[in-house]
């Protein structure tokens, strides 16, 4: 079962401007003092401000799990990160400044360890966000996976001589910092067992109705880790930066924790190539992954099954949020081909390639996949190669805000989407063989996973 490492606190007001260092090893109530190889570091880091700000961990390697933002008359932003240890575990985690001199900045930590030979999955997941009080609520979430540990972040702008306090959450941590616009953050942790957890609302802070509150409750459970695999029954290893299974929602079941944001999503059998499937309605539907930045690799390979009969619409991508940006790389419908697009080394150079010789929209399930590196650009159907090119040397471009989503694509509002099912997104930041692309399809037996 998964055990408390331990944790920490820090806060730093704005009128310094300078990065937020906190330390990794001195961590407190727990089995150890500083965060070990697979172990996982949560941090919550909130800011009280007089409007909304968009920041990320200075230290590399975390994926963002929620960005929320709550306006009273006195705002919050809640931020929340997640990081699995590699073979040299951070000593440190980074946090840049809020980017106003009058807001504050507080920090929570809480460091995981899971049994040998395994490790943590992010499901379930939920955000809230409030006015009026400046004490965190939380729904309710039911995890199925037995011996799930259900973390709960929330922070208020309010500052209080009375930290926040709770009824029924272990290894709770809690810490305010004073400022023009104060900043209040807590942690806790919660031992799942059966039914719905729905954790009480938090005391201490304040009750003044000027201020806002935000808050995030998820879940982090264990897998075993695969240490062999064969082509065509997919297990995730280090290389995979995404995997959607999509048996009923869109939780990724790689190491990064890339989960999506459903709208207007229709989970079934029938919108499934193996088991579940997401279902995309043509108007509203997309599975939102955000900007984070695991989902930036310099060569890759996406995979994912689609059925539809249209003959546009969004299958992935991974663009700029800005209107008319640019794409990063993906694909999308172009009548009864599949058009891809990858942007290459500093920015001006494009590469774009389609299928021929097949039909996509024929109402059956197809497997595409794209594989790019520098020099060469690839689109495979079904396990053959129906489209190439081979485009200037050079790595994938991105632009800083580039967001990834399924279903849809973005440029400012959603502005293609699919009518029709997708199932089993997979991303690597490798780039697959023509064999390998072909026993994958092949050998297909839905047969996928490690849980």
């Amino acid at each position: 079962m998964a055990t408390y490492v331990g944790g920490t606190t820090a806060g730093i007001d704005g009128t310094t401007g300078t990065n937020l260092t906190v330390s990794l090893t001195s961590l407190t109530g727990g089995i150890a003092s500083s965060p070990s190889t697979g172990d996982v570091v949560i941090v919550g880091l909130a800011t009280g401000s007089t409007t909304t700000v968009d920041l990320n961990l200075v230290t590399s390697g975390y994926n963002r799990l929620c960005n929320l933002y709550s306006s009273d008359t006195y705002d919050t932003n809640l931020f929340a990160f997640i990081k699995t240890m590699g073979s040299t575990p951070d000593t440190s985690v980074i946090a840049p400044p809020s980017g106003y001199s009058s807001d504050a900045l507080t920090v929570v930590v809480h460091v995981w360890r899971p049994e040998t030979n395994k490790k943590f999955i992010v499901s379930p997941f939920a955000t809230y966000t409030g006015t009026n009080s400046g004490r965190p609520q939380f729904g309710g979430l039911t995890p199925t996976i037995s011996g799930t540990i259900m973390v709960c972040i929330g922070a208020s702008a309010y500052s209080s001589s009375a930290n926040f306090t709770t009824s029924d959450l272990s290894n709770f941590l809690t810490t305010t910092y004073a400022d023009t616009n104060d900043s209040m953050i807590g942690i806790g942790s919660y031992a799942w067992t059966s039914g719905s957890f729905s954790p009480a609302t938090w005391g201490g802070g304040t009750t003044s109705t000027s201020a806002s509150w935000a808050s995030t409750m998820f879940g982090i459970y264990e897998i075993t880790i695969e240490t062999s695999k064969t082509l065509g029954e997919f297990l995730p290893s280090s290389s995979t930066k995404l995997y959607l299974r999509l048996n009923g929602n869109s939780y990724d079941h790689s190491e990064y924790n890339n989960y999506g944001t459903d709208t207007s999503i229709t989970y079934s059998q029938a919108n499934g190539k193996f088991g579940q499937g997401a279902g995309f309605d043509g108007s509203t539907s997309v599975i939102d992954l955000g900007t984070t930045t695991s989902l930036k690799p310099s060569s890759a390979t996406l995979s994912l099954w689609a059925k539809y009969t249209s003959t546009g619409g969004g299958l992935f991508a991974k663009k700029s949020q800005n209107a008319g940006g640019y794409t990063a790389y993906g694909f999308e419908v172009n009548g009864s081909n599949i058009s891809s697009r990858v942007r290459i080394a500093s920015g001006s150079t494009f590469s774009d390639i389609s299928t021929s010789g097949v039909t996509v929209n024929d109402g059956n399930w197809h497997n595409v996949i794209l594989t790019f590196t520098s020099g060469s650009h690839k689109l495979y159907i079904d396990g053959v190669l129906r489209g190439s090119g081979t485009p200037s040397a050079g790595s994938i471009y991105y632009e800083a805000d580039s967001k990834a989503s399924v279903g849809n694509v973005w440029s400012g509002t959603w502005e293609n989407p699919l009518s029709g099912a997708i199932d089993e997104v997979i991303i690597e930041d490798r780039v697959w063989s023509v064999s390998e692309v072909a026993k994958y399809y092949q050998m297909t037996r839905g047969m996928f996973g490690i849980i």
